[in-house]
């Protein structure tokens, strides 16, 4: 059974092949585990996730579409580096991504950001200790690594790092500013979604500065409430797996 999670400022989130369970903490310091039935992915949706490159464009929808409706306004659009009046262009929605993105970090992220990064290192030390079959205790759970490698994380450091290369390789020609921004975005997911990526020495360097990155900037090491927290939480979505739980 696969199992992801998701971090916010007031509690952690995991999800199964089949359920979603939410820890949330409110004001007064009490909390409540809900635990939702996921829908059933359709056959289409199921279908464009297997196919290369075109899983990465249906990933960015499931996101964020405002970002993949810029990048597509952008593609189809002739934006040049050569051509002033289309660079203008290029340049409003390059800063439309911009405000988008980081009017969405402040909203979810930088109001606790401390607090968010200490349940996303929980979260992660307990998907590695179900990973590796570990006994879903405390000190076991304390002492796993706070890096993951199907954090969401790794994908964005892979875009901005494609984003960067090949706008340098670019920059010698004439390009289209929009195609960049949509390879950047394809070909960082392709890397993210390689089941065996790092045994590639290049794409190790990718996963590597991504861990980097998640080490220093995305996870902190969190409290024993909050390993707790995330470890009560996975087991009600294992419990629902095996049918020990019902969804009301």
């Amino acid at each position: 059974m696969s199992i992801g999670g998701s971090a916010f400022n007031n509690g952690v989130k995991f999800i199964s092949d089949n359920y979603t369970a939410h820890f949330a903490m409110d004001k007064n310091n009490e909390y409540k585990i809900t635990y939702n039935k996921r829908k059933t992915i359709g056959k289409a949706r199921a279908f464009i996730k297997k196919i290369p490159l075109l899983k990465g464009i249906y990933a960015m929808w499931e996101g964020n579409p405002l970002v993949l409706f810029i990048t597509l306004f952008a593609l189809f659009e002739d934006f040049s580096s050569t051509d002033l009046e289309n660079n203008i262009y290029v340049m409003i929605a390059m800063a439309a991504i911009t405000v988008g993105l980081f009017a969405y970090v402040v909203k979810k992220i930088l109001r606790n950001i401390k607090i968010t990064w200490m349940y996303h290192g929980a979260e992660h030390k307990t998907i590695y200790a179900y990973e590796h079959k570990m006994e879903l205790t405390l000190e076991n759970v304390r002492k796993c690594p706070r890096i993951a490698k199907r954090c969401g994380t790794n994908w964005v450091v892979f875009v901005v790092m494609f984003y960067i290369i090949i706008s340098a390789i670019s920059s010698f020609f004439t390009y289209h500013a929009g195609l960049v921004l949509l390879a950047s975005f394809v070909l960082g997911y392709e890397i993210f979604d390689l089941d065996k990526g790092e045994t590639y020495p290049v794409i190790r360097l990718f996963f590597k500065f991504g861990y980097f990155c998640q080490q220093k900037f995305f996870t902190k090491e969190p409290s024993d409430l909050q390993i707790i927290a995330a470890i009560d939480t996975i087991k009600k979505i294992m419990d629902l797996e095996k049918g020990g739980l019902k969804v009301c």
